[in-house]
């Protein structure tokens, strides 16, 4: 569901439309569904729509959540992927007891990196038990930074 102020449960048909369009993995129906979206009345609701259909991928559908993750210019300007999992990621880092900018930090493209004592920690973490989507975001993050 749509949970963006102002977004109404009857925006449930374009989180699903979002989902179906994100699992084809092709950017011209991406940018399609990004035009139909402009019919919803505010581009916070466009932006709920797609962060509650990311959330749905992270559950549903994985390898999607990724592709999206690995191309986050494809929900440009709507969503800026690159912040939100940013954002994301730091908060589930704070919430293990880590700080920003100390144990761990961002480069603006979205790098993540980690010191030596937060990389053991979160190596020796299971991932899988917290959601799914803050572990796709991780595992990207870790990615650029390598």
């Amino acid at each position: 569901m749509c949970k963006s102020i102002g977004c109404e449960p009857y925006y449930e048909p374009y989180v699903e439309l979002a989902v179906t369009v994100f699992k084809t993995q092709d950017k011209v129906l991406v940018d399609s569904l990004k035009s139909f979206l402009t019919l919803l009345p505010s581009s916070q609701c466009i932006e709920g729509v797609l962060v509650t259909a990311i959330y749905q991928l992270a559950e549903t559908g994985p390898e999607t959540c990724r592709w999206l993750l690995g191309n986050p210019s494809y929900l440009e300007p709507e969503f800026d992927v690159i912040q939100f999992s940013m954002g994301s990621v730091s908060t589930w880092l704070q919430n293990q007891g880590f700080v920003l900018n100390q144990d761990f930090w961002f480069e603006p493209i979205g790098q993540l990196h980690l010191n030596e004592k937060i990389q053991a920690a979160v190596i020796a973490t299971d991932l899988s038990d917290g959601p799914l989507l803050l572990e796709e975001m991780f595992i990207h993050s870790q990615r650029l930074s390598q």
